[in-house]
């Protein structure tokens, strides 16, 4: 386990968990679906949303499994909640006349080529933020975008 992954589980124990079932007054060994179940309510009425919610219900989930390991439960009551749902990101973008306005309001800015760039090709964040001058074919006259998954040339 990373440092940082370690730092965001504590985080979720400290802020989240351990205040809520606290507050239950309930025993590790007394907790069932049903409270896992009000514990999601209490994080979607705080304004998370389902893909944290689904962090959260892996890390219970990992917990009792070590708790049923250790003998402590019997069985693992994440299993009897209802795992939270996400709901799929749909992105907005601008139409012609907004990137004008943002290319032609960015002019003196220093960001102004990286905002042209990611307007022109549609780049993502991590596309446009990754860019190395090594990207760049001068002669060639074309920008090469790599990410992860797959490498697209562009002229």
């Amino acid at each position: 386990m990373t440092k940082s992954t370690y730092t965001s589980y504590k985080r979720y124990m400290d802020v989240h968990m351990i205040p809520f079932f606290k507050k239950m007054k309930v025993k590790v060994k007394e907790i069932t679906g049903d409270e896992i179940n009000e514990y999601y309510a209490y994080l979607r009425g705080r304004g998370m949303k389902g893909t944290s919610c689904q962090r959260h219900h892996s890390l219970l989930h990992l917990a009792f499994k070590s708790a049923m390991k250790r003998r402590i439960i019997p069985t693992n009551p994440v299993d009897q909640a209802d795992r939270p749902k996400s709901v799929q990101f749909i992105g907005s973008y601008y139409n012609a006349e907004e990137i004008k306005q943002l290319i032609d309001c960015t002019k003196n800015d220093p960001l102004h080529i990286v905002i042209v760039i990611a307007a022109y090709y549609g780049l993502r964040r991590s596309e446009v933020i990754g860019l190395k001058w090594s990207a760049v074919d001068f002669v060639g006259k074309t920008i090469s975008i790599s990410t992860r998954c797959c490498r697209t040339r562009t002229e």
